[in-house]
């Protein structure tokens, strides 16, 4: 026998005994009923959380409303695998993974806080605190099991870098609404297979990420992979709602929802005072909606008396038009009625489009079907449209005129003018109403603007989370600049300026 084997054998012999003499820590039953003997912790998973405990997909999500118990479920996921695992060549269980939320603060005291609040007595655990970092050996009545968890924040792509060489069982990206598309599509290189290596360990195991996350917009990467891609190996978990409508169509609480027993009877009641449709829609429904993630534009928007459902043009009126320009241009149509209240009716957007091809192909034929009984009036544009093209010395607003399109350049072409332009109809009543109102079937990148995503960017200091004074570029950006150059023109604006200064003399 050679000096490796034996040693090898000494190992086995000193694990084997120290195993017999050590009582398991966890037992697991068929229904992933967790028992922690040593410390009377229990875990009995929702109907949800046990058909994702049961599920193998490459990456699955379990997405719900607020008090589902979403994290908990992903937590005793990680605490399955590493049961699950193969042993390696000396009968040990190793597993380890990667734990991943945008901010640190966030890490601290939410996620390692759920974490801890289960596992922080798991048989032999050392933690340290920053950055957070947790290792824990453990025994179940197959023998011994090591499980060790890196938290991470990764709210920037630079931070990816630190990566590289990592190596993982599996990630778990914890509230997956509020991570870039670059943190999965990264992690999935840091895994398969990684952890551990087959120098190691010989036996296939299950390699692969976990998610949680409350519904994000239709607009995300979450939504178009999960909804529209919708491929083999990954998996989205619905969770039933929050609440349900009774025969009196009044919200009341869920009975059937997931963690019920852990939350107040009325929980999800007492969510809806004072929130609007959509938060309720969002985190006491769990469906798709526009979630708030930063510090939007226009405070005093309201989607419940600021939009509405079904709004339709006014035949034979006018019709304006706003208009933003770039690789990715915008045009904003509105009407204005009797009294003076402007209905922002449809947005066209595009994507890598010039603006002649954006014409030709999504304004001109949309508005032929949109507003065929309606009259195309004035329009009003960025102030760089002016300027002419280095290739043929064309200029945007010249484009515009030979398709037909009456458009000025904007009063103005100040962020806080422009922005001006709509708060100052957002704030404004006309006859009980607001003298402002989208339509919700033909505008959604602006309601989600409205709503948080046209929003001041997120500056990270030393000193903490802080917002600059100017506005985030983003796909809400382009339209929403459209919308503020076509409320300049419409309402008449004239800046201070430009404005004839009028003085009166007293009569001695």
């Amino acid at each position: 026998m050679s000096l490796n084997a034996f040693r090898n054998e000494i190992k086995n012999f000193k694990n084997q005994y120290f195993y017999e003499a050590q009582l398991p820590d966890i037992q697991i039953s068929d229904d992933y009923y967790l028992t922690q003997t040593q410390n009377s912790r229990f875990y009995v998973p929702s109907p949800t959380g046990l058909e994702f405990h049961k599920d193998d997909s490459f990456f699955k999500v379990i997405m719900g409303p607020f008090g589902s118990g979403k994290s908990v479920a992903c937590c005793h996921e990680i605490i399955f695998r590493a049961f699950g695992m193969p042993k390696c060549i000396d009968g040990i269980r190793r597993s380890k993974w990667c734990v991943v939320r945008n901010t640190y603060r966030m890490l601290e005291i939410s996620t390692v806080r759920t974490w801890l609040d289960w596992f922080a007595h798991l048989g032999e655990v050392k933690i340290t605190q920053k950055p957070p970092y947790y290792f824990c050996e453990f025994w179940d009545d197959q023998g011994k099991i090591e499980l060790e968890i890196v938290f991470l924040a990764l709210d920037r792509p630079g931070q990816l870098e630190s990566l590289k060489s990592a190596e993982f069982t599996g990630a778990w990206l914890n509230e997956l609404s509020g991570l870039q598309e670059a943190v999965f599509q990264f992690m999935k290189g840091r895994i398969n297979g990684r952890y551990p290596s087959k120098s190691i360990c010989t036996e296939p195991y299950w390699t692969g990420i976990i998610a949680d996350t409350n519904p994000p917009n239709t607009r995300s990467w979450v939504y178009r992979m999960f909804e529209k891609e919708k491929h083999p190996e990954f998996r989205m978990f619905r969770q039933p709602r929050g609440l349900i409508k009774n025969s009196n169509d009044q919200w009341i609480d869920n009975v059937d929802a997931d963690n019920k027993k852990n939350l107040a009877p009325d929980y999800y009641q007492k969510m809806t005072l004072g929130a609007s449709e959509e938060f309720i829609k969002v985190f006491c429904l769990g469906e798709y909606g526009s979630v708030l993630d930063g510090k939007p534009v226009y405070a005093e928007y309201n989607d419940d008396i600021h939009s509405i459902n079904g709004l339709k043009p006014i035949p034979e009126n006018y019709i304006y038009t706003g208009w933003d320009f770039g690789l990715t241009p915008a045009c904003v149509v509105a009407q204005r009625n009797v009294n003076g209240r402007i209905h922002i009716l449809k947005e066209y957007v595009s994507q890598n489009m010039d603006l002649e091809q954006f014409i030709k192909t999504i304004v001109k034929p949309r508005l032929a079907v949109d507003f065929k009984d309606c009259i195309v009036h004035e329009g009003w544009a960025d102030p760089a449209g002016t300027q002419k093209a280095q290739t043929d010395g064309s200029t945007c607003l010249a484009i515009l005129n030979k398709y037909g399109f009456n458009v000025s350049p904007a009063p103005s072409q100040d962020p806080i003018v422009r922005q001006k332009a709509v708060h100052d109809y957002l704030n404004l009543m006309i006859d009980g109403k607001p003298a402002l109102i989208v339509n919700r079937d033909g505008c959604q990148l602006l309601r989600e603007g409205f709503q948080g995503g046209y929003q001041y960017r997120k500056l990270h200091t030393i000193q903490g989370e802080k917002f600059a004074d100017f506005v985030e570029k983003n796909e809400y950006s382009h339209p929403h600049d459209a919308l503020q150059y076509l409320m300049l023109g419409i309402s008449g604006y004239i800046p201070e300026k430009e404005r004839t200064q009028v003085i009166y003399f007293d009569e001695f």
